[in-house]
């Protein structure tokens, strides 16, 4: 009987904290919809400056000769209130796309994004790396590939960052990790990179295995100047995690 009825207060018990446990509320400081005048707009990375939240992301833009795709560098106030919005568009072939890879703030305040757009001088998709100061205003413009883009046709070699994290090490580097595609193996691959702001790459990383794809969705920067990179391996639903220095 004592057994039964310590049974029944323990059943009590969790059953209390389980109904507390989902009383919890976070509370909201703001929020705003806010399409920052374009149709179909997708938030795709924030930082934080001195006095502003800055956001990147694309939406559609509507004009004579039909919808383009426009990305677009905004900035709120701490109470979210729409401070400013610059634009950014090609003048042909493909507009730039923000991708998974967002927004990073660097260690001399300027900011990256990350996303992939249309290379006329290759013919093929590129991943680019916009640099901005922390007012907003485009500072650099760079393109990168794939590793494979000499063995194969360039169309099918396209690069997609997916995520990336600053350094540790005080050469303001970091850190991207990106997905590529090799045609006549292995498919979708892992590249990881750790590169300059100004597109120098100082090590690079392919994780090929016969899954595809092969995906590298988070990266951490350790103390010692290096990075722990968590790697999917989809047709194996295999998880790894990987550290590179």
């Amino acid at each position: 009987m004592k057994l039964f009825i310590k049974h029944i207060i323990k059943a009590v018990l969790i059953g209390c904290l389980f109904v507390s446990v989902f009383k919890l509320e976070a509370q909201s400081r703001f929020n705003i919809r806010d399409t920052v005048e374009f149709r179909n707009t997708r938030f795709k990375g924030v930082t934080e400056s001195l006095n502003s939240y800055r956001v990147i992301g694309n939406g559609f833009s509507l004009t004579d000769s039909g919808f383009v795709n426009v990305m677009y560098n905004a900035a709120y106030s701490f109470d979210g209130e729409l401070l400013s919005n610059q634009n950014f568009t090609k003048d042909f072939g493909e507009f730039l796309i923000t991708p998974n890879a967002g927004l990073i703030k660097m260690q001399d305040s300027s900011n990256l994004s990350f996303g992939l757009t249309f290379d006329e001088n290759i013919d093929a998709l590129s991943s680019f790396i916009i640099r901005f100061n922390e007012f907003g205003d485009s500072i650099s413009t760079i393109l990168y590939t794939s590793p494979y883009i000499e063995m194969f046709n360039p169309t099918y070699n396209f690069t997609s960052p997916i995520t990336a994290t600053i350094s540790t090490n005080e050469d303001n580097s970091f850190f991207i990790s990106t997905n590529i595609f090799q045609p006549e193996t292995t498919g979708n691959d892992c590249y990881i990179q750790r590169m300059t702001p100004e597109g120098e790459t100082l090590w690079q990383y392919v994780y090929a295995t016969n899954a595809n794809p092969d995906a590298c969705y988070a990266l951490l920067s350790t103390e010692m100047g290096g990075v722990f990179a968590t790697i999917f391996e989809a047709n194996f639903t295999t998880n790894r995690l990987v550290h590179l220095s």
